[in-house]
């Protein structure tokens, strides 16, 4: 086996040169008002940090009174972020585990079993063009330009469905807003963070 220090005669590794900064004459401290600056910004960021994490904590709560089930939408925001092949094997291996401890799931059709009617129609690709545009608008993002380009047939319907989601997403924010920008001011009003100007 190779040292890390000396290849062997053969090999067609080489040692690098050393160009790591060389501490030059005295000594390599910095001055007070630099570490007193550099302070100051990490107490900063750090209170900004404390209220953005109690303001998260405060969402997570409302959203959890709202219905919502924490873990089950961590696990698609996870399944969100992955390789479809990856998911599709995760999920698999879940259904193993379930049907291994006579847990009840439910059951897939094949291919073959698919009835010819569900083919879908123009009409029925406009709802999902539609609910794909609300989902958008309705969690904030911007509407899909990739899947529904302008000489898209549905395009028009993706769009629709986003104002639409926007539209609720507008009505249903101020609320959130509101509770968190108690809890902000109330946590400027402790001392935690400076009042913004």
């Amino acid at each position: 086996m190779e040292t890390l220090n000396k290849p062997r005669p053969a090999s067609r590794r080489r040692i690098l040169p050393d160009e790591s900064p060389k501490q030059t004459g005295g000594s390599n401290t910095v001055d007070a008002d630099t570490v007193l600056v550099f302070l100051g910004r990490i107490r900063k960021e750090e209170a900004r940090l404390a209220v953005a994490k109690k303001r998260l904590g405060k969402l997570w709560k409302l959203a959890l009174n709202a219905g919502i089930v924490r873990k089950d939408l961590e696990l698609v925001r996870k399944f969100a972020d992955q390789d479809p092949d990856a998911v599709l094997a995760t999920i698999g291996r879940i259904r193993q585990y379930a049907l291994w401890l006579d847990v009840p799931v439910g059951t897939q059709l094949s291919l073959l079993d698919i009835p010819a009617s569900s083919i879908l129609s123009s009409a029925e690709l406009g709802e999902r063009a539609f609910r794909a545009g609300y989902v958008l608008g309705i969690t904030g993002l911007n509407p899909d330009d990739e899947a529904y380009p302008l000489a898209h047939e549905h395009r028009t319907r993706h769009q629709e469905g986003w104002a639409a989601g926007q539209k609720v997403l507008l009505d249903r924010i101020q609320p959130i807003d509101i509770a968190l920008d108690a809890n902000g001011a109330g946590a400027a009003e402790d001392g935690d963070l400076e009042p913004t100007e």
